[in-house]
């Protein structure tokens, strides 16, 4: 029989940015009366923290403090890398929320930033894609997932998550298409060569790229080299007849 103590502890998990006494005793079932006793000896236990948020106390489980540390970044010589990481329940502010951390570590100027959504949020997915956009601009490629990982606070479940990257030395270019599956070959071509194209890059001041230019070869073909590099990600299980296609 589980106790309250770990319908607690079971709540807060799938709650990282923390709960308030009330919204626990929504989520668990429990009194809040029968939450509070079992919070303090779990606050005793350090199994859980607090940050005051206004007047009210949101509570949030040990190992999801890098959540409430504030900003996670690298800023390097070349290089400058934020994270962020939200679990509100209205995906336009969840989204801004986790984008705005991540670009925080770069100045609020990233090139270019990686977006994992919870399968959750995919009723809310419009709202989500405009908060992203508000603070990320268009220059941003993501997925929606059944469950996420981070190095903030490893596992989590129901949670926007976002990368973003600053740096001089690093150019992008996206371009999406619809309905692959219909002739994936030569769409994946086609999207590929559209994003090569989009790309930023002064090509006259590479050159890697002059040298090869010589052998009059396109610059699609000189992108198969390093230092380049193609990320793509496919749609993956659709529904027919609601039942899941691989």
């Amino acid at each position: 029989m589980t106790t309250a103590k770990e319908r607690i502890v079971k709540t807060l998990e799938r709650h990282p940015s923390g709960l308030s006494i009330s919204d626990m005793a929504k989520e668990s079932g429990l009194h809040r009366n029968t939450i509070s006793p079992k919070v303090k000896e779990l606050l005793k236990a350090e199994m859980v923290r607090y940050r005051r948020v206004g007047s009210a106390k949101v509570y949030y489980l040990s190992h999801n403090q890098g959540l409430h540390n504030g900003i996670k970044s690298h800023r390097g010589k070349n290089i400058h890398v934020g994270m962020g990481v939200s679990d509100l329940e209205d995906g336009y502010l969840a989204a801004r929320h986790a984008a705005q951390q991540a670009a925080r570590g770069c100045n609020f100027k990233p090139d270019f930033s990686i977006v994992f959504v919870s399968s959750r949020y995919n009723p809310q997915i419009k709202k989500v894609v405009l908060g992203i956009n508000k603070i990320l601009g268009r220059n941003w490629i993501g997925c929606t997932t059944d469950r996420e990982l981070n190095s903030i606070n490893g596992y989590s479940e129901g949670t926007i998550e976002v990368l973003s990257l600053q740096t001089k030395h690093l150019h992008f270019g996206v371009e999406v298409a619809d309905n692959y599956r219909d002739d994936p070959f030569n769409l994946g071509k086609k999207t590929i060569l559209r994003a090569i194209d989009k790309s930023p890059v002064d090509r006259s001041l590479s050159s890697t790229v002059q040298y090869i230019r010589s052998t009059k070869k396109s610059y699609a073909d000189i992108v198969r080299n390093p230092p380049y590099f193609i990320l793509t990600f496919i749609g993956g299980a659709y529904y027919k007849d609601k039942k899941p296609v691989p």
